[in-house]
């Protein structure tokens, strides 16, 4: 949330510029994102910045009553989430349009009081960011008995590494691995009992979660496996390269 004020040396304006990226709709839904911000204008040097989208304005006029030690304080909203461009202009417009002039030299020329005289005034602006998911480049190594070329993958922070390997293609049912339980085969189906989908981590450890305490004791006499249900690729929204040995006991063979 940002608090854009609005001074007498000011103009009353946001200072931004938008523009919409999706829309064309009947029921003015669409995508409308700020792609400038106005030098010098009310929103320069804030937490604001081009590709930010516009989710709820607020106009603020608060009054600090000084004899009393109190304020008073009136606000008007307008809601413009995934909104388009026609629809998103409406919703500004529909805001009070605020006087921030805070003498009275024009207003008693004109024979009419300033009511704005002692009123702080600011605009609350909650902004929604786009931004773009990291990666991460998984070169994988598959055991010469496979006979499987070795290749890269991509996958997004914050998958399960069992999960996105599966749906792009790698098998991971490792024969020799026995179930932690029952000492017996069998895939336990992401349960964290089985050890066939574990794998060996080389090279950016770090950019799996950390391991808990129960598939740390599966996997006391291998510490370079990981439990790959169990792990976390991009932890911390970290961008990098992971390399991993599928199947990892039968490169002992």
């Amino acid at each position: 949330m940002v608090e854009i004020p609005l001074t007498a040396k000011s103009s009353s304006s946001l200072g931004l510029e938008l523009s919409e990226i999706a829309g064309d709709r009947k029921d003015g839904l669409g995508i409308t994102i700020i792609t400038n911000v106005v030098p010098g204008g009310n929103s320069d040097g804030l937490d604001i910045f081009p590709g930010d989208s516009l989710k709820k304005i607020t106009f603020v006029r608060r009054k600090l009553q000084t004899k009393l030690n109190s304020e008073t304080q009136e606000q008007f909203e307008a809601n413009m989430e995934c909104l388009d461009y026609e629809s998103t202009v409406r919703a500004i417009q529909s805001l009070p349009a605020p006087m921030i002039t805070n003498t009275n030299d024009d207003n008693n020329k004109k024979g009419r009081k300033n009511n704005n005289v002692g009123f702080e005034k600011f605009f609350r602006v909650q902004l929604k960011r786009l931004r773009r998911k990291p990666k991460v480049k998984v070169n994988l190594q598959y055991p010469p008995s496979q006979n499987q070329k070795d290749e890269t993958i991509e996958m997004y922070a914050g998958e399960n590494l069992r999960y996105g390997m599966l749906i792009r293609g790698v098998k991971l049912n490792d024969p020799l691995a026995l179930r932690f339980d029952t000492k017996s085969g069998g895939n336990c189906g992401a349960g964290g009992l089985c050890r066939t989908c574990a794998v060996s981590i080389g090279n950016g450890k770090e950019l799996l979660n950390p391991q808990r305490p129960a598939e740390k004791q599966m996997l006391q006499d291998n510490p370079r496996f990981r439990l790959s249900c169990k792990a976390i690729v991009g932890f911390g929204m970290q961008e990098g390269t992971l390399n991993i040995k599928v199947n990892p006991r039968q490169w002992d063979e």
